[in-house]
């Protein structure tokens, strides 16, 4: 490639052109000051313009130009100084030109003390066009942009910055150097005196505008395995009980989600990047996130064991939570079949003594510790005093949790949350099956959930009497209550498995939020089925389809049957006089 004076320097006037007019859009984007924007992103808006503007031709100088916005705008022109010193003319009277249009000579000799360095050079802007023309017509001179002031204090500085090197690098002229055979020391001043200026006095480059971190060399495939040896070999460093306790979970359940994952969702597989170099394998992944969620932990606490970066971690810990909702979902977040619905009508009689009854309904709140400022006063309340998110749940006698509604604002309370809850959106529908029941001689079409004192009086809710005073009426207060308990026990059980549940939330969307809980539920209710203590069993069953559209009279009257108040008020002094009968007695006692 030709490097000569003049190819250089045309190249440098094309450069310099391109980078002037990328740099003018780039400033005018700059200058708008949007809110939320970043170099970043005014440099992606600044390069689509100048391809826009440029006829589709994209600007490819991003280095050159970093390089040169933070550069002064005017430095003198010592390629002039460079290029006429390899020229044949006279050197020893020559005089080099600026810019500015003074001159130097070479051999003027400037008085340099003992111990004296080089002086600052100052460089002040010369005036632009419009102001010398002024200034020159108000004068009456013709001159253009000379200022006389500027050009003597730089051609002074100059001329002793010369003469300082020439006194100071005397005794490193090489006789045997080509410029010295002819008795001609002025080129090699030139040269040392163009380096000095380009070492001491011009600005040291700028950091570059798009910096990378360090890349680490983890050693992803010790990590791997490392974490094979330590649980999944045959003789494996720790026991099956403590991986249970440190991921929440039996091994085969776990295997069960990780090949899950594997087989439907490429970022779980392991895979090779650009280069070659093999990324993390599924089971890495997987263990990764599930001990995030089991233990709360931040994403960076597995980088010193699973070599795995706080990015990667937390994307492993996002994804899985919605492929854990996405592909197990439908089973273990599924509403209950008229067979579920039977045998939780037998256990819940058997074990608390209430017939037709489907489980508890009540609510719990999530701190959200990285909510956005702008939302605090809407997901805050005096109750809890920081901004959190309602879960509402019914969970049976097993604990299994049968529905959840996850996302609502902390500021709303149970009787809000009902109100855009879908818990009867199927039973209105006609999706969900009617399961009768008869208690004390009377039948009812729906089941029914034990709810604490603020729900409304609805036909599937029964409450304690709030002030009882017959003997009747306390006992049925205390087993009700009792029963209730259900729910209180699923969500404690759920917090101290899922300590991500109990900590305040970090993420800031509300969609990953949702998935974690869902993901969490999900996974508790795996664990009640793998010990065995799930009342229903799943079998899957031909969904159906909606039989009653909103504002129809069918879907009106199943409305005005689930809130009915007479029916609500029947239905618990019967249940009041069924659990009674037998029990006169000790009540008495008590």
């Amino acid at each position: 490639m030709d490097r000569s004076y003049d190819v250089v320097n045309g190249k440098w006037r094309d450069l310099r052109a391109i980078c002037t007019k990328f740099n003018d859009i780039f400033e005018n984007l700059k200058n708008m000051h949007k809110s939320g924007s970043n170099d970043f992103n005014v440099l992606s808006t600044a390069c689509y313009q100048f391809k826009v503007t440029n006829n589709g031709k994209p600007f490819g100088h991003q280095k050159a130009w970093e390089v040169c916005r933070q550069g002064p705008k005017w430095v003198l022109n010592l390629e002039t100084l460079h290029s006429d010193s390899t020229t044949g003319s006279n050197k020893r009277a020559r005089t080099y030109e600026s810019d500015t249009g003074f001159g130097l000579d070479l051999n003027d000799d400037v008085d340099v003390a003992e111990g004296d360095g080089p002086p600052e050079v100052q460089l002040r802007r010369p005036p632009g066009r419009d102001k010398a023309k002024r200034a020159a017509s108000s004068s009456g001179k013709a001159t253009a942009t000379s200022d006389d002031g500027l050009v003597e204090s730089i051609d002074k500085t100059l001329r002793f910055n010369f003469q300082y090197f020439k006194a100071e690098n005397i005794n490193r002229l090489d006789p045997a150097h080509p410029f010295n055979d002819d008795n001609d020391d002025d080129d090699l001043y030139v040269t040392m005196m163009y380096q000095y200026y380009m070492d001491n006095v011009l600005q040291p480059d700028p950091a570059p505008l798009l910096t990378r971190c360090a890349a680490l060399n983890r050693d992803r495939e010790e990590g791997h395995r490392r974490l094979v040896n330590d649980y999944f070999t045959e003789n494996c460093v720790y026991q099956p009980s403590d991986f249970k306790r440190r991921c929440r979970l039996r091994k085969n359940v776990f295997q069960r989600i990780a090949n899950a994952m594997e087989a439907r969702y490429e970022f779980f597989q392991m895979r090779y990047d650009a280069r070659g170099k093999r990324g993390f394998t599924g089971l890495q992944k997987c263990v990764a996130a599930i001990k995030f969620m089991a233990m709360g932990e931040s994403p960076d606490s597995v980088d010193d064991y699973m070599r795995m970066s706080e990015r990667t971690a937390r994307e492993s810990l996002y994804l899985l939570a919605r492929g854990v909702v996405e592909t197990f979902g439908d089973q273990y977040l599924r509403k209950p079949s008229l067979h579920d619905m039977q045998q939780l009508y037998a256990a819940h009689e058997e074990r608390h003594g209430f017939p037709g009854m489907l489980g508890s309904i009540d609510c719990t709140h999530w701190k959200w510790r990285n909510c956005p400022v702008a939302w605090k006063g809407q997901y805050s309340s005096g109750h809890h005093g920081a901004p959190s998110l309602v879960l509402e749940v019914i969970a049976s006698q097993d604990l299994w949790i049968w529905h959840a509604f996850f996302g609502v604002a902390g500021s709303n309370n149970d009787v809000n949350v009902l109100d855009q809850s879908p818990i009867f959106d199927d039973l209105l529908s006609g999706k969900a099956p009617d399961a009768p029941f008869t208690v004390n001689g009377n039948e009812y079409k729906f089941g029914y959930y034990l709810t604490d004192g603020i729900y409304p009086q609805y036909s599937t809710f029964v409450k304690a009497f709030r002030h009882p005073i017959d003997p009747r009426d306390k006992y049925f207060k205390r087993r009700q209550e009792g029963a209730r308990k259900d729910v209180e026990r699923a969500f404690g059980v759920l917090k101290s498995k899922w300590h991500i549940v109990e900590h305040a939330a970090r993420p800031y969307e509300l969609d990953t939020l949702r998935y974690i809980m869902y993901a969490c539920i999900i996974m508790h209710n795996m664990v009640v089925e793998d010990k065995g203590r799930n009342i229903a069993t799943y079998s899957p069953t031909e969904p159906r389809h909606v039989q009653f559209q909103p504002g129809t009279s069918e879907y009106l009257h199943r409305v005005v049957d689930i809130q009915d108040q007479r029916k609500h008020k029947q239905l618990r002094e019967d249940l009041a006089n069924y659990i009674y009968v037998g029990h006169e007695d000790e009540d008495e006692d008590e």
